[in-house]
């Protein structure tokens, strides 16, 4: 399976629709088994080490997990949140649904490594109000959003490409991370 990711990459870099500098933004979105292999395909391509002539790899700048498994088929999860990349550098969105207990998992795993402030929990009443004292902080300082993990638990028990689907916004959600993140990366 990793295999058929490292074609659709080398695809997109033949057909220069990323760059081999790294410099084209590319997103990884994986739903269910397919996020697992999203996570550990984007900690491998972290790990390929630079060449005189550039990068060979850290082609990922973000990170899109739709109902994560912690474990599938005789894959896991573990391996990938080892990586220093997803510990702390790549920005990482996870989409889970209010049952989801391997996306709070995982979230739980990675705000560990990460400073206070670059991690967001949404989906409950609590956080609701924080995460909009934390957006109207940043408005008035106009500063680029430091968040870098957030974890997205929407009112439902869907999960899968039919979260993604969800009218409550699932796509909504992943296209305004990856606008955000490409617009901060480009500053």
């Amino acid at each position: 399976m990793r295999g058929d990711l490292e074609t659709v990459h080398a695809l997109l870099l033949e057909r220069g629709d990323i760059d081999a500098s790294g410099d084209s933004p590319l997103a990884v979105v994986g739903c269910g088994a397919g996020a697992t292999l999203a996570a550990l395909w984007t900690a491998a391509d972290w790990a390929w080490p630079p060449l005189a002539s550039g990068p060979q790899g850290q082609h990922v700048r973000a990170l899109v997990l739709v109902s994560p498994h912690w474990t599938v088929k005789g894959m896991t999860i573990q391996p990938a949140l080892a990586s220093e990349p997803l510990k702390q550098e790549v920005p990482i969105m996870i989409l889970g649904g209010k049952n989801d207990r391997d996306a709070t998992r995982l979230f739980d795993q990675l705000r560990k490594q990460r400073p206070e402030e670059w991690h967001q929990r949404i989906g409950s009443e609590t956080t609701r109000a924080t995460d909009r004292r934390k957006a109207d902080d940043r408005k008035a300082a106009d500063k680029p959003p430091l968040e870098t993990l957030f974890l997205f638990q929407l009112d439902t028990t869907l999960s899968g490409e039919k979260l993604v689907e969800e009218d409550d916004g699932g796509i909504g959600l992943i296209v305004q991370f990856l606008s955000a993140k490409f617009r901060t990366a480009d500053r």
